[in-house]
């Protein structure tokens, strides 16, 4: 990656080796799936606000506007990264969205200098915002029964005396991994499933008239 300053750092969970990854992923998977109960009502309204801003009658660029939203909509939640005071612009995400989209251009070994290096800058930016958001989330509400957004789940599992006891370094690579590939793997996934149903419309009828979990795992084995 650009600058490559996180190689002397432990690995967050996607590149860790076993037997520490064994550890981890059991915690993190719980993580996620609490995250994801707990935010998946705000995700079905702003399903339903984006798809109340196309106009059925004009042709549509379903990735730039649906996939990209409800990707960038999805991860803030599930992630916790706040929205903007009352009255106020959502500051905090537009810049997260900023630095994992330089993240990305960044990681092409192809691109441009200067591409590269505002996508290592991004990644230092990032990781300190993530870092710093862990134990603010923690402060914020340090009763809570259970994490309700992957980042009090990551603050949480740091404590020294739960195991796995991660440590700061494995926080925030963990974090900033599921910035890369869950930003970028929801709205793939998205996109693929729809241009997949289109192409096979029994396979899109099937789902309009009944219950679309197996569609769903298909996709996300696809």
């Amino acid at each position: 990656p650009p600058f490559g300053p996180n190689r002397s750092t432990d690995d967050g969970l996607f590149f860790m080796d076993p037997p520490r990854h064994t550890q981890v992923r059991p915690v993190m998977n719980a993580i996620f799936f609490e995250a994801l109960m707990e935010v998946e009502p705000k995700i079905k309204i702003l399903n339903d606000h984006l798809l109340g801003t196309l106009d059925p009658k004009l042709a549509l660029d379903f990735v730039s506007q649906y996939a990209t939203s409800m990707a960038a909509g999805a991860f803030m939640e599930i992630m916790g990264i706040p929205d903007g005071q009352k009255g106020m612009p959502p500051v905090e995400r537009q810049m997260v969205a900023l630095w994992t989209k330089a993240m990305l251009d960044g990681h092409d070994p192809n691109a441009d200098l200067k591409i590269r290096g505002a996508g290592g800058s991004s990644s230092l930016a990032l990781r300190s915002y993530l870092s710093a958001l862990t134990r603010d989330q923690t402060r914020r509400d340090p009763d809570a029964p259970r994490p309700k957004t992957i980042m009090e789940g990551l603050r949480k599992s740091a404590c020294p005396y739960v195991p796995p006891a991660l440590n700061p370094d494995e926080v925030t690579n963990t974090a900033s991994h599921f910035a890369l590939g869950g930003y970028l793997s929801t709205e793939f996934l998205i996109t693929t499933g729809i241009y997949n149903l289109l192409k096979h419309r029994d396979q899109w009828d099937a789902m309009s008239n009944g219950p679309g979990e197996k569609a769903i795992e298909a996709a996300l084995w696809e």
